[in-house]
């Protein structure tokens, strides 16, 4: 089975006691699937719940209307909750410019689904890992997918009859893509490969994070703050090349004003390459003093919502291509219902993206 990132860290008794870093890997397609419940960046979700997946209208942006793409998800079950002995948080994000550039949050969305342990989808023993066997179950063997994304496909080529969609939008760039050439051929969602609006995928694999932080760093003054960053930098260039904004880290650098800011930056320096830091009931490493959430939403059950994972800005080096180098964040907090209640089979949680700076 695929890294679990939440196995220590799940209970709510211990919520503060550890933090998973999450680490992207190659790993092949096949041991991504939904039946080894993977924590995974890019691709096609993996779905969880397999018989209901979320339509492409559950999955559009709420500013501009069109399909998100998906991003990742992390598999996190909750020792403490019985219906959830699997579950999974999905998040997509529009990559249309004008909303990736937006400040707000509106452009992404994550989902929770979660299962208990004797459900009409898995076994309750573990999967065996072989490329030999059978890709099933997976949502494909319960409805009609999205031939583009993986989102419901409840739209058909009138044509043929026999490829799905979740939108026109997507409908439209299969047509273009080939599907116009080979439409009546006998096809079906998975015959065609289609160059859909896809990140690379990798596997999210985790390890547990060192000791705190010294925390001395508070004692130092703006230059001796300004003279360690720039002996991090030339030891670490690629930090200093990663995601984010580099105008605006360097000039918050400059000042060396913001603690919030050197915490996060000499935190992320111990290991450079992670891309998500996960803490149930835990605290966020910020980017920066202002711009965090004033406040968070309470679930729809009525429940609190707790931090549970964050998405750093190095993952930008990962999945940025030329069609969606308009993506940026500084980083990405998700917030969840503190009872992790049950119900929907694909639950909306809370994202709040925080910019390197406001302007």
């Amino acid at each position: 089975m695929a890294a679990c990132i939440s196995t220590n860290m799940s209970t709510v008794s211990e919520p503060r006691c550890a933090v998973e870093l999450g680490f992207t890997e190659k790993r092949d397609a096949w041991a991504l699937k939904s039946k080894y419940f993977p924590s995974k960046i890019g691709g096609k979700p993996a779905w969880l719940h397999l018989s209901d997946v979320p339509c492409g209208k559950r999955l559009a942006c709420k500013n501009c209307g069109e399909p998100c793409v998906f991003l990742l998800q992390v598999y996190a079950p909750r020792d403490d909750v019985d219906s959830a002995f699997h579950r999974t948080l999905f998040v997509f994000v529009c990559v249309t410019p004008d909303c990736a550039n937006k400040h707000d949050a509106g452009s992404f969305i994550v989902l929770r689904s979660q299962l208990p342990k004797e459900n009409s989808f898995y076994s309750s023993e573990p999967p065996v890992e072989s490329p030999d066997t059978s890709g099933s179950p997976s949502a494909e063997d319960f409805c009609k997918i999205c031939a583009v994304c993986g989102a419901l496909g409840d739209k058909t080529c009138s044509k043929c009859h026999s490829r799905h969609y979740c939108s026109k939008s997507h409908q439209i760039l299969d047509w273009r893509d080939g599907h116009k050439a080979r439409c009546n051929s006998q096809c079906t969602d998975g015959c065609e490969r289609t160059s859909a609006p896809l990140f690379p995928e990798y596997e999210l694999v985790t390890e547990t994070e060192d000791d705190a932080c010294d925390d001395d760093e508070d004692c130092k003054t703006d230059e001796e703050r300004l003279a360690d960053y720039r002996q991090y930098l030339t030891s670490h260039p690629e930090c200093s090349s990663g995601g984010g904004d580099l105008a605006d880290l360097n000039k918050m650098a400059a000042t060396c004003k913001d603690k919030a800011f050197w915490k996060f930056k000499m935190t992320i320096a111990k290991a450079p390459d992670q891309v998500l830091r996960y803490s149930l009931g835990g605290m966020p490493l910020l980017v920066a003093s202002r711009g965090g959430p004033q406040s968070v939403p309470c679930c729809s059950c009525g429940s609190e919502r707790q931090f549970e994972f964050q998405v750093l800005p190095q993952l930008l080096n990962s999945i940025t291509e030329p069609a969606v180098d308009s993506l940026d964040w500084g980083t990405l907090l998700v917030y969840t219902c503190k009872a992790s209640c049950d119900g929907e089979p694909y639950r909306e949680e809370y994202l709040w993206k925080q910019n390197f700076s406001e302007e």
